[in-house]
């Protein structure tokens, strides 16, 4: 009994000092981009998150430290591009306090568009970081590219049936 009295004891202690070296990390984004570089772990996330063009889209950016704390008062320069490479928005830098910060634009067209930030690095390497995000921008109307073709379909199918029961019962009324 005290073998596996010791035993039990000693499991537990286990578990609990490997509860108490374990790291929680704070604040973290739902379902963001993640990227990580240097000492820093940057995450994108949008409001939508499918933005729509003309409708305004809330960019939410985390900027923490490899070891999961916030950082506090890093200069960040954001800078958005659409598919050709034209800058659409760059910002002046940006103070991020209590490692988030929340930006909103409005694309004016669907497609592809990168979102940098550049972080300038001074206390660690000296040197700016760029962390690039890609975000696709929707039409209202996307939805439709899938809704016309599963209708198209519907209805050639129902006419395709409906054809071939009428001659089925044709073929059955010139039997009789």
């Amino acid at each position: 009994m005290t073998i596996r009295l010791a035993a039990l004891l000693a499991l537990y202690l286990f578990l609990a000092s490997a509860l108490v070296q374990a790291r929680s990390f704070g604040d973290l984004l739902q379902n963001a981009f993640d990227q990580r570089q240097g000492n820093y772990d940057f995450q994108l996330k949008t409001e939508p998150s499918k933005p729509v063009d003309h409708s305004p889209t809330k960019i939410i950016l985390r900027v923490g430290s490899v070891d999961g704390t916030d950082i506090v008062d890093l200069p960040i320069t954001l800078r958005i591009v659409d598919s050709d490479g034209n800058v659409l928005q760059k910002t002046n830098p940006i103070l991020v306090t209590g490692g988030h910060f929340n930006y909103e634009y409005t694309f004016e067209k669907p497609g592809t568009y990168a979102v940098y930030a550049d972080i300038n690095d001074y206390s660690y390497s000296g040197q700016t970081l760029t962390f690039t995000f890609l975000l696709n921008v929707g039409s209202p109307y996307d939805f439709l590219y899938l809704v016309v073709p599963l209708a198209a379909a519907a209805i050639t199918g129902t006419l395709i049936t409906r054809r071939v029961v009428k001659r089925k019962s044709a073929y059955r009324v010139d039997k009789i």
